[in-house]
């Protein structure tokens, strides 16, 4: 049983837990001085114990009246995951290793939970939007930074159909370089938790991933085996396990995205949209093909670790191999697709420790990376809508208000209001449709709004509305397929937000 408290989650409320980031950094705390408790939003979210595969620790999670969850556990390091009926889906964090070092650098290594802590910034019917921050450390018992101050924070903003936009700002370390030259900086991989007690092949669906694009090209990747891991990660071996998207499907190298979707039996499936654009998703050209697009590896060979999430111990090492006997005692974990956007030419050769640092190669610090991604209830068609929503916003012809563009880190068209109101055309671009588009309207004072969308004011189960700092958050419930008139109206008598 958990023990939660609530964050409160109606309109107006903005909640962050910023003055208690230092005791969670350095303990496993609970910072619970601020949280308080609504109900009936169908967006809900608490910091309290929670237990998982036998161990009890504090959370932060988000509910969403739906068959899954969104959970950052300290035994995870706050790692960001959908649990979907025990089976937990990340889509992965910043990470490094150097030419110096047989060491990893990443979050998951943070075991004493120095560097790393989570808090909720706004939490309402309209939306959550979490804040992770951390370091990429060694696994020593006195964790090392890469590069002195390599960090990253990520924020993932969760509307309540479950689609989330995660936004991951990287500040490679600009210290002492004594780790050598980075081979490598990683932003997205899919990885799964699996729970105490199951069993791989009751997990893992026999058709594996299906890779597409919105245009409707694709190649599913299906898993050769599993093993019980002999994988060495230094070891020549571990690259035979893996393929290059752009090798085995080289019409991929053409794609302005790329959709990962499906993975698991009997449970609804995750799925993931990087964008090919530069400006959403910077990358440096693949070493693999020389193409213009981040690198996508598939993992061949499937194995099993039990270095994450519930490693107990003075020393921790990456790469512990686990057993399914091992599952009756513990969560292990597992990956099966990785995105590399920065990886060094000469990676693949296991370049020498003599290799010149080249701080030019690396990205620049505050370096911003954006994925879309979610549990698909059930049309397996819906993932490639989603995309084509969130890359391909339709035009926007204002009629009250001022419009300020589109923002991709939130999945929503902003607004001034102008005369405690805003109205506007939204046209989906052609042969394209915008799936339960959001809305937001800076610094809004106007009450609780009365809101349409096509012709008639909307009932209120068709939408939610919220406020946070000032700004007015409204999520729509539909499909826009064609040229739509909505309309955000101000009720200055009713009770502010």
């Amino acid at each position: 049983m958990h023990r939660r408290k609530f964050l409160r989650t109606g309109l107006g409320t903005t909640l962050a837990l910023a003055s208690d980031r230092a005791s969670a950094r350095s303990s496993r705390e609970t910072p619970a001085s601020k949280l308080g408790k609504r109900t009936g939003s169908g967006m809900s979210a608490y910091f309290g114990d929670y237990t998982y595969s036998g161990s009890t620790t504090p959370a932060l999670v988000v509910e969403l009246g739906k068959p899954w969850k969104f959970v950052c556990w300290a035994d995870a390091q706050y790692v960001p995951f959908w649990d979907i009926d025990g089976v937990w889906v990340t889509t992965e964090w910043f990470e490094t290793l150097g030419t110096k070092t047989p060491y990893d650098f990443e979050p998951i290594s943070d075991k004493k939970l120095r560097y790393t802590s989570v808090e909720i910034l706004e939490i309402g019917p309209a939306r959550a939007v979490v804040h992770w921050r951390y370091a990429l450390c060694d696994t020593r018992p006195e964790a090392r930074i890469f590069h002195d101050n390599t960090t990253a924070e990520e924020f993932h903003t969760i509307y309540p159909d479950g689609v989330t936009v995660r936004k991951v700002v990287g500040y490679p370390g600009n210290g002492e370089p004594r780790e050598g030259q980075p081979k490598m900086w990683e932003v997205g991989e899919l990885l799964l938790v699996l729970p105490q007690g199951s069993q791989l092949l009751e997990v893992l669906g026999q058709d594996g991933v299906k890779i597409s694009n919105i245009a409707g090209d694709s190649y599913q990747h299906r898993f050769s085996s599993y093993a019980v891991a002999t994988i060495d990660f230094e070891q020549p071996n571990l690259a035979d396990s893996i393929r290059r998207l752009c090798q085995v499907h080289p019409p991929s190298r053409e794609w302005t995205e790329f959709i990962w979707q499906g993975g698991l039996r009997d449970r609804p499936e995750p799925f993931v949209v990087v964008p090919n654009k530069q400006e959403w998703f910077p990358h440096a050209r693949c070493r693999t093909c020389g193409g213009d697009h981040p690198e996508t590896s598939l993992v061949q060979w499937l194995a099993i670790w039990k270095h994450f999430p519930q490693w107990s111990g003075d020393e921790y090492h990456i790469g512990i191999p686990a057993t399914e006997a091992d599952l009756a005692r513990r969560s292990v974990s597992l990956s099966y697709l990785f995105v590399d956007p920065w990886v060094h030419p000469v990676a693949a050769s296991n370049p020498s420790p003599s290799l010149p640092f080249d701080p030019q190669w690396n990205p620049p610090r505050g370096t911003t990376w954006l994925l879309l991604y979610g549990v698909n209830p059930g049309d397996t068609d819906h993932p490639r809508r989603l995309a084509a929503s969130w890359l391909h916003p339709g035009e926007v012809k204002t009629l009250a208000g001022r419009y300020l563009g589109y923002e991709p880190a939130e999945r929503a068209y902003r607004f001034q209001a102008t005369g405690y109101r805003v109205d506007f055309e939204l046209a989906p671009a052609p042969g394209l449709g915008q799936i339960n588009p959001v809305v937001v309207v800076e610094d809004w004072a106007y009450g609780n709004p009365k809101i349409s969308l096509g012709r008639g004011e909307l009932p209120v189960g068709s939408y939610k509305a919220s406020r946070a700092r000032n700004r007015l958050v409204v999520w729509f419930e539909a499909e826009i397929k064609n040229l739509t008139p909505i309309s955000i109206e101000g009720r200055t008598e009713a009770p502010v937000l």
